[in-house]
């Protein structure tokens, strides 16, 4: 909720500004779609690994708040990874603007 909502309408006009105006039409709807299979995967992942992380403990015979709290800690530790792993890898983002770069301020001047 919260998270796309701060950070997709600016990574989407950066990812776009990338995008040659003659495949304007391909670049709006294939982002999209990469983006909602990147969220597929990071639920099936994170539900996984909680799941598997539950039904391992069940049959390990521990206790209900154990096991929950040990599935639960798991998928957020999970979360947290691919959170840092981003963040680091913002700095690589070319940086708008660039007119040397050929980005999107050098597009517009088109």
């Amino acid at each position: 909720g919260g998270g796309l909502g701060s950070w997709g309408g600016p990574l989407f006009q950066l990812v776009l500004g990338w995008v040659p105006a003659g495949d304007g039409g391909g670049g709006s709807g294939g982002l999209p779609a990469f983006v909602q299979v990147g969220a597929a995967l990071g639920v099936a992942i994170t539900g996984e690994l909680f799941f598997g992380s539950l039904a391992r403990g069940i049959a390990g015979g521990g206790g209900p708040p154990e096991i929950y709290a040990q599935a639960m800690s798991l998928a957020l530790m999970y979360n947290i990874v691919c959170f840092l792993g981003a963040a680091a890898l913002v700095g690589l983002l070319p940086r708008s603007g660039s007119a040397a770069s050929g980005g999107p301020k050098a597009a517009a001047e088109v």
